[in-house]
This record gives C-alpha cells, structure tokens and sequence, in this order.
C-alpha cells in the first residue's frame, strides 16, 4: 500500500508540473470513457495472450498454494512459477493501464467472490475471475454514467466506493473468507454468463443519449439506423474494453493473491497498476506525439 501511494504521488506531481498534462483524473483513477474500436485492438492480443498464458498456469499455481515443499516434491519449479506468473500480472496489468488507466479494486475483489463460489482450485479460480471481472467492470461502468448525470465520471471512481469497504472488512477479517461453496460449477458459470450478456446488452442503451432496449436489439441485427454510429463506435467498443480490462485486472490479482499468500494482494495495492500508469504519462510526456500501440510498452 506503501508503494501505490507513493507511486500516486509521483504521478500526480508529474501531471500537474506538466503545463500540457490533461485528464488528471483518467491517470489517477482510470477511465473507459470515450474509447473506441482503435484501443479495443491495441489491448485485445496482450490481454488474449496473458489470460491463455494464466490459465494454462493455473495447476501450477493451485500447487504453489499449498506449499513450496509441496510444490517441490511434486516436480513443481517454484521459482519459474513465480517468474512466469510475475511475467503474466504486468502483461495484464499494464496493457490495461495503458488503455483505460489504473483503475482500482477489481484485482482485490473478484478472487475473493470467485474464490467463494468455485473452491481453491486456481484452474477453476482464474477463468472465474476473469468472468467476473467483466461483469463487475461493466457494472461499475453503467453506474458511473449516473453520477454527474448526462456528464460521465471516471469508472474507477466507482469501484474505488466499491472496493474500499470491502478492503477494509478483508483487513478486519484477516483476509480470510470463506471458500466452501464448490458445487455446481458449471450451473455457476451458466448464471454468471446470462448476467454477463444481460449486463453488456443493458450498457448499451445507457448514456447521455439513451437508446431503447427494441433499438439496441434492431440496431445490432441490422434493421435500424437510430443512434447506430454511437452504438457502434461508442457503445459497443466501450463494453467490451470493459469485459476486457475487467477479466485482465481481475486475474491478475487472483495470480498475485496465490502467488504471495497473501490474500489482500492485487495490482493496485501492490503498487503494479500505479507505477505502469507513471511510466504511461512519462512516456506521453517525453514524446507527445507517441502513438498509442506504443503504451503498453511503455506501462511494462
């Protein structure tokens, strides 16, 4: 927590000495605001490659959980573990830093709440979690348009009212719930899956210029025009960056929580999401005409 503090600290007195700084806010707490098909591109091969990279980890992690001699014994490489899964955290990260900034929480939460419905199982944790993520994020998304109603507010302001309280009960129990509900997996994910198109449908008639549930629908099936260029150059990017940046941010921190044993770990807490954000705005700083498929890089 130390560093995430003292890494916010930097990057604001980095933005506000900056004469040519904007979007104070978006670097701080991070946005999904006005974000379009380009940036959906720039974070869709990092976030495929890390989220395929952290499932294929997950027994390995499941493993390390239960001890480094366990792990040892079992013909597991604690170190290489560590390092692949350390690898993975900052691919994820970063690449959604980069994209929609340091948005907070979702990495502490969404292992907690998949952890409670799935059991220990990292094979079964991660695919969760990154479910989850989605649907948290664009939640969080569609309640941060109600905020300053027809303005938009930052989306992390949102799950920063969210994720604090449940930080603090974390902090008071010890970190510990209760993970004993494993039944029905794939009844689980068959909810969670309907709640997530029900969610994504629903964000796309949301906004300052609101679209009908029956034009959302005609819209998507090609026999409407109204609002079709919001829709589809707006709407329809925007709720999948959230699903995005969502499934990343939230695996990220279920990786770093086994990894660490420590079950208040998560990119921003640690600080990864916040230092990716300060070397962001560095390099936008130092090179103002720096592309966008170059921040990622920059934010590893």
């Amino acid at each position: 927590m130390a560093v995430h503090l003292f890494l916010s600290s930097l990057t604001q007195g980095v933005i506000v000495l900056n004469e040519d700084a904007t979007d104070v806010l978006y670097w701080l707490v991070g946005s999904i605001n006005g974000k379009n098909w380009s940036h959906v591109l720039i974070l869709l091969p990092w976030s495929v490659f890390g989220l395929l990279a952290a499932f294929i980890m997950g027994r390995s992690i499941s493993i390390l959980v239960l001890g480094e001699n366990m792990a040892t014994g079992l013909g597991e490489k604690v170190q290489w573990i560590r390092l692949v899964s350390g690898v993975i955290v900052i691919v994820l990260a970063g690449s959604s830093v980069a994209v929609a900034g340091p948005i907070g929480f979702i990495g502490l939460m969404v292992p907690h709440i998949a952890r409670k419905l799935v059991g220990g199982d990292y094979q079964r944790i991660l695919p969760f979690s990154a479910l989850l993520g989605g649907i948290l994020l664009i939640y969080a998304d569609i309640l941060s348009r109600f905020i300053a109603y027809p303005f938009e507010s930052p989306v992390g302001i949102v799950t920063a009212l969210i994720g604090a309280p449940f930080f603090l009960y974390l902090a008071r129990k010890g970190g510990i719930l209760n993970n004993e509900c494993k039944k029905h997996p794939y009844g689980i994910l068959s909810v969670l899956l309907l709640i997530l198109v029900m969610i994504a449908f629903i964000s796309l008639g949301i906004g300052a210029v609101y679209t009908s549930p029956v034009e959302v629908f005609t819209n998507l099936i090609g026999k409407s025009q109204s609002n079709h260029f919001i829709l589809f150059n707006y709407r329809i990017p925007r709720m999948l960056l959230a699903v995005i940046v969502g499934a990343s941010l939230a695996v990220s921190g279920a990786i770093l929580q086994g990894i660490l044993k420590n079950p208040l770990a998560s990119p921003d807490v640690i600080g990864v999401t916040k230092g990716s954000g300060l070397f962001a705005v560095a390099v936008l700083i130092i090179f103002p005409g720096a592309s966008m498929v170059a921040l990622p890089f920059s934010a590893f």
